[in-house]
């Protein structure tokens, strides 16, 4: 799957009157599945995992949500409960805004507009996630994986080294020794470098192009 997004930005200053800020520190949950859909999110500065749990206990990553992102719209579809969990990956910046705050902000046609197109694209976005996830090699996903983590990388927000191998492995649809398997494979070809912290060269999108 494709894990990180970046979608069109709301209005800030629409948002952070009817929300509350917050600064959260990194493998923070914001929400948990099953507990009360009573509020929506939009991240402004960070990284935000979603995740959903099996009634076994297993854990698949559904995606990776990068900064201008709007979550936990299940509030607005008329669900009490979230069907997912959300944390933060790396030091984040968002807003949370109650659900009825939202309703009301929903009467002001330019936000509304600005929201539905918003959602679609996302919904769109998502549709190319299973796409990738059904006919992408486990090798072609995770170079796809890399990529994109690589382009959100920076000295004040390591985020490739803050990304662990379970992740990855809950990203990509697998499990973490192929993960290794795979960025061992990458390390030999010139693509990655793993002394000290991961580093993703863009060499690796060749691997994307390979048959």
């Amino acid at each position: 799957m494709q894990p990180v997004w970046r979608a069109p930005a709301l209005p800030l200053d629409v948002l952070r009157q009817a929300g509350t800020a917050t600064h959260c520190p990194r493998d923070m949950i914001i929400f948990a599945q099953a507990t009360a859909a009573d509020s929506v999110y939009y991240l402004e500065e960070g990284l935000v995992k979603i995740d959903v749990a099996s009634p076994q206990g297993k854990r698949a990553v559904i995606g990776l949500l990068g900064a201008d992102s709007f979550f936990g719209e299940d509030a607005l579809a008329g669900q009490p409960l979230r069907h997912a969990t959300a944390s933060t990956l790396i030091a984040s910046r968002l807003l949370r805004v109650p659900k009825a705050a939202i309703e009301g902000l929903l009467h002001d046609p330019v936000f509304a507009q600005q929201l539905i197109v918003h959602l679609a694209q996302r919904s769109s976005r998502a549709e190319e996630n299973l796409i990738d996830l059904l006919f992408n090699s486990t090798e072609k996903r995770l170079a796809r994986a890399l990529l994109l983590l690589a382009n959100l990388d920076s000295e004040a927000q390591p985020v490739l080294s803050l990304v662990n191998q379970q992740t990855l492995a809950e990203i990509v649809g697998t499990t973490r020794p192929r993960i290794n398997h795979f960025i061992g494979k990458f390390r030999k070809r010139g693509f990655v470098s793993t002394q000290g912290q991961l580093r993703v060269h863009s060499s690796l999108a060749q691997v994307m192009l390979e048959d």
